[in-house]
């Protein structure tokens, strides 16, 4: 199920977010911002019916750069 594992994948990064922050490194903590925004727009699109698996393509090519 796509939305699991954005769900996934959200859940991860906000762990990785919280040891950064605790860190205190901003440049990691927007990477890792960005990635969270991503994935919850890309929630969003499969919720609002568009094709999954166009969806997960654009998220993993915009991953890519």
């Amino acid at each position: 199920n796509p939305k699991e594992w954005i769900d996934w994948q959200i859940e991860n990064y906000y762990q990785m977010l919280l040891t950064e922050v605790n860190q205190n490194n901003p440049d990691k903590i927007d990477a890792l911002l960005a990635k969270i925004e991503n994935l919850s727009y890309s929630k969003k699109l499969i919720e609002a019916n568009v094709n999954a698996k166009f969806v997960l393509f654009n998220l993993a090519l915009s991953a890519s750069f």
